[in-house]
């Protein structure tokens, strides 16, 4: 079974949620010279175009996949937490 949850937000959202997340551009540049990691480096060209554009939207999404309802129970749980500590 596939469940896909999306969740909209505006460019001020994401931006505090990338300062929570990073501190501040400059410390995630860093980590990013150090571990090449593919996702904060999308977390990066993010907070710049948003930074750049702050009128957009933008859509998350996350998909969960399982064939045994008690994990998907327990997965949804854990989505609805999620989102509603990060609104």
């Amino acid at each position: 079974m596939r469940i896909t949850f999306t969740k909209e937000q505006t460019a001020t959202e994401f931006i505090k949620e990338m300062e929570k997340k990073h501190e501040n551009m400059e410390h995630l540049e860093r980590k990013i010279e150090k571990n090449h990691n593919a996702l904060d480096i999308i977390d990066l060209d993010s907070w710049k175009y948003l930074i750049k554009n702050p009128n957009e939207t933008i859509k998350k999404t996350q998909t969960k996949l399982t064939n045994n309802i008690k994990t998907l129970d327990l997965d949804l749980l854990d989505l609805i937490k999620m989102n509603i500590q990060n609104p």
